[in-house]
């Protein structure tokens, strides 16, 4: 996680202000997003596997949450601030 985090700081070091850093940086929210859904999913299954129904509920709802951000930023990309990065500046 912490390399993640690294790469966006970088970029934001490395980069003016822009759509296209915008869309860069979305791209490394959603990879944080990733890594921590792969963990919430992984710490569920244990806790199904030991039958702990409350923390796997838990469990599952962060996965949710984490997954509706992922999508929202996904749609916030793919609507428009990629559209905006491909733009021609004016």
């Amino acid at each position: 996680m912490q390399g993640i985090a690294d790469a966006g700081s970088r970029l934001v070091q490395e980069h003016q202000a822009s759509v296209a850093l915008d869309a860069a940086l979305i791209g490394v929210a959603q990879k944080a997003a990733l890594y921590k859904m792969a963990g919430y999913d992984s710490a569920r299954c244990f806790a199904g596997v030991l039958g702990d129904a409350e923390t796997h509920r838990v469990l599952q709802e962060c996965l949710n949450d984490e997954a509706d951000a992922d999508r929202w930023l996904t749609r916030l990309a793919e609507d428009l601030v990629n559209v905006r990065a491909l733009a021609p500046e004016r």
